[in-house]
């Protein structure tokens, strides 16, 4: 492994989960109160409320897919019958209903907040 592979792949995603952690941590022992949920006035507003399902299921489906893209080995696959050819070509579909979803929730939401 090069020393680039090792700062991207290793130290970069543990560095990157440390800011997160203490930044968290950090904001709410200073700024506890300040703390709150704007977005959640995206489905109070019937105008808004298809778009954020949307966008919002979307992007929890493309987590998941991603999630089990990585989790499952390629044995699994093996045994199962399907190559990775295969494998690749399975997660295309759903990714792109995922995809279409996340970029018509957004646009929805989007022209809605700028009084399209």
């Amino acid at each position: 492994m090069s020393t680039i592979d090792l700062v991207a792949f290793v130290a970069y995603p543990y560095l990157c989960l440390t800011i997160f952690a203490f930044g968290h941590a950090y904001r709410y022992v200073t700024d506890r109160y300040a703390w709150n949920a704007h977005s959640s006035e995206l489905i109070e507003k019937k105008h808004l409320f298809i778009g954020s399902y949307l966008f919002h299921f979307g992007v929890l489906g493309t987590l998941v897919g991603h999630a089990v893209g990585l989790l499952v080995p390629q044995s699994i696959y093996d045994v199962v019958g399907i190559d990775s050819a295969g494998d690749d070509a399975g997660g295309n579909l759903p990714h792109g209903s995922r995809c279409c979803r996340n970029h018509f929730g957004t646009g929805h939401g989007v022209r809605k907040r700028r009084g399209f």
